[in-house]
Formats: C-alpha cells, structure tokens, sequence
C-alpha cells in the first residue's frame, strides 16, 4: 500500500452574515416562518404552540401564557390585522382565539415582546399572524391525523385510586391547495381543516 503525502496547508474559510442593529425601530421581535411552522413538532397542529419558544414568553401549564411578565390582557393577537381575540374574557389572551387557529391557516406570525408600535393597536406585546398566500406554482397537501390514549399511561392519581383510564380520541383533517390565477399577479389559496376531539377527565 503507497501512502501519498497530503497537501501541507489547507484553509477553510467560514463566512457568516453579521447581525444588524436595529436602527429604525425599538421594538423587540421575532418572527416564526412557514418552513419553521411545518418542520417543527406541534402538537393538535397548533402554531401558536411555538410560541412558548420565543424569548421572554412564559408558559408553565398551569397559568396563562405570558411575555415578558406583563399581564395576559396586555397582550394582543391578530390575524392580518384584525384582533382574533376574545375581547370579554382576557384572561387567557394568548391560550385561547374565537377563531381556531391551525397550521394551514398560517403562513407566518411575528412576536413583539417589547416597545410595540403604534400602529400595532392596542397592547404593550403583539402575536401578528399572517395567513399564507398563493405562489406561481400550484402546491396543495391533504392530511389527516388521529390520536388515541390507547397506549397511554393512566394518570398516577387515578391509578392509585383504581379509576380507570380516561378515554381519548382525536381525528384531524384536511387539505389545502394555492396556485396561480394570473402569473406573478393573482394567486389563490383555500384550505379546509376539521378537528374532532373526544376526551374524558377525572
């Protein structure tokens, strides 16, 4: 076996873009894409789930989802600019919408933590949901998810106390689809998601 002797140097050159300062605006976001909402793990195909990943927002199962500490009430949450949020009851702001929110409704949704504009409207925080829109190219999915506590383990309270399993049982579903009517003008996107949940509680 001949060995060869190898290239005595080698660079290896690392390039990286810089982070910019922010210079037009004080406020603090962070903004959560279409590939980020599709790839990462969700459960019930909720977005709003990855909201518990952005910095400053707080959330231990037991009490509302808060960002930076400040009241649930004094946050605000909209879907193209108009608030989905149940203004009468807000103690909840961020857990719970009137309007489902699921994944084929969001293309995007950006989180201000701080310093939010006047033009965001009323709250000091801010979730904007922007819904997806059509490209050049017709794209579509159909999907159907079901859950069962079959093989789950019972709740340790309720073992030690000989009630049985609760019941459990989720079916979701639907399809979307989004194309070009004109090219590089006019796009369309439709889509249709149904959630049946079924679910005992000791």
């Amino acid at each position: 076996v001949v060995l060869e002797v190898g290239a005595i140097t080698e660079t290896i050159t690392v390039e990286g873009g810089a982070n910019l300062v922010q210079t037009a605006s004080t406020a603090l976001s962070e903004t959560v894409d279409k590939t980020q909402i599709e790839d990462l793990p969700i459960l019930d195909r909720n977005p709003l789930n990855l909201l518990w990943l952005q910095a400053g927002v707080s959330q231990n199962g037991r009490t509302p989802t808060t960002i930076n500490g400040q009241r649930p009430s004094f946050s605000s949450m909209t879907l193209d600019g108009i608030n989905i949020q149940d203004n009468y009851l807000r103690s909840n702001a961020l857990d719970y919408s009137p309007n489902l929110l699921l994944m084929s409704q969001t293309g995007e949704f950006t989180t201000t933590t701080q310093n939010a504009g006047p033009q965001s409207g009323l709250g000091s925080s801010q979730v904007s949901i922007v819904t997806p829109s059509g490209t050049n190219y017709w794209h579509g999915e159909g999907l159907w998810y079901y859950k069962t506590g079959a093989w789950a383990a019972n709740d340790w309270f309720s073992n030690a106390n000989g009630v049985p399993k609760s019941n459990l049982v989720q079916n979701q579903g639907g399809a979307d689809i989004g194309g070009p009517i004109v090219k590089d003008k006019l796009f369309v996107y439709g889509a249709y998601e149904l959630l049946r949940f079924r679910h005992q509680a000791p």
